[in-house]
């Protein structure tokens, strides 16, 4: 069971957050709630079972960046904050989302699946529709297949079109919809209902499984840095477009192996 923290100096703010996670995740247990950087490193420095800090950066003495040289912890950190200008400082500190305020519930929704998924991988702590399509990993590297197509088909409006493989960068899976991403960073729906539907027909060194929703082409990758757990964070560049990726620690070696990294 995932144990929190709320971090909030702000009344309304924390009961509103904890109202909400409550609501959507009625499950998991709030250990309590802080309001300075001496509150915070008390209290993780007495419990190390905390799975998970929901953190506000603007505290009563101080700023949460403090806390962060005053302790060592990989916890997972959820940042809520009404300031955009903290988000480098806080990918310095493997955060794994940053909720601008006022943020909605599905915006807190999405925030809690990362966590769900980074940390227990799918199957575990996720409801009971995110695991509609198990993460399966794509397998070793291999040889490139002889079945693998030349090209994919896209819809535009009401006509067809396709994109030769060598210009696909990655392929998402989105409320049960496969967009394919182009070299220009063009964003088009495909046919396939499924990445599964994917996975071996396209050429294994050249595309590679990241996590359930992506698969990149080696073409796309732009950087890759450990994350935080044994997770990567990989880097995904078309044209003007850029993502980051975090893939889990089930499926490290694999993608590691596909880079031909060791």
């Amino acid at each position: 069971m995932t144990r929190y923290l709320i971090v909030e100096n702000e009344r309304l703010a924390r009961e509103e957050l904890y109202h909400n996670v409550c609501s959507l995740r009625p499950q998991w247990e709030c250990i309590g709630y802080a309001e300075t950087v001496e509150e915070v490193v008390g209290i993780l420095g007495k419990n190390k079972d905390i799975n998970l800090v929901f953190m506000d950066i603007e505290l009563d003495d101080g700023q949460c960046f403090e806390i962060f040289e005053m302790i060592d912890t990989d916890i997972s950190i959820i940042f809520t904050t009404a300031y955009s200008e903290f988000v480098i400082q806080a990918f310095h500190l493997n955060s794994l989302d940053y909720l601008l305020k006022p943020f909605s519930v599905d915006a807190l929704e999405n925030s809690i699946k990362k966590y769900e998924y980074y940390t227990y991988g799918v199957g575990q702590e996720t409801r009971k529709e995110d695991s509609a399509e198990p993460y399966i990993p794509l397998g070793d590297w291999e040889a490139p297949k002889a079945n693998a197509i030349p090209r994919i088909l896209i819809q535009q409006s009401d006509s067809y079109n396709f994109i030769p493989i060598e210009k696909v960068r990655w392929l998402e899976c989105e409320d049960k919809y496969v967009y394919c991403v182009d070299d220009k960073g063009r964003k088009y729906l495909t046919s396939f209902k499924s990445l599964r539907e994917f996975e071996h027909l396209l050429p294994a060194e050249m595309f590679c499984k990241l996590r359930r929703n992506v698969i990149a082409s080696i073409s796309s990758v732009t950087g890759v840095y450990k994350f935080f757990k044994g997770s990567l964070r990989v880097c995904l560049c078309a044209g003007d477009k850029e993502e980051t990726v975090v893939v889990p620690q089930p499926n490290k070696n694999n993608v590691l192996l596909w880079l031909g990294m060791h």
